[in-house]
């Protein structure tokens, strides 16, 4: 994973951050993101991405991995690199 995660970490951590202005940035270059974002805030029951993971390869082993890979994109808004490496960490 890049450095932009622990970068991330640090400016949501700022007590003094801006939320707002920094959700207003990310909207103008990714905005699906923020569709994504709200959605899984609108529907706090929904499986999260690691719990859709686990249950798919749980379910399905090995063979499972590309499903995983998609539920992981779908609920977490990754790109294909990222999520790829985030469901073989998980395996």
């Amino acid at each position: 994973m890049s450095n932009f995660y622990s970068e991330a970490i640090e400016i949501i951590s700022d007590k003094d951050a801006d939320f707002r202005a920094l959700v207003i940035e990310i909207a103008k270059t990714q905005p699906s993101i923020i569709v994504k974002a709200s959605a899984a805030l609108a529907n706090k029951d929904s499986e999260n991405w690691q719990d859709a993971v686990r249950r798919i390869l749980n379910e399905q082993g090995i063979g499972g991995k590309i499903e995983a890979i998609k539920a992981c994109r779908n609920l977490s808004g990754m790109d294909l690199k990222t999520a790829k490496g985030a469901v073989e960490a998980m395996m």
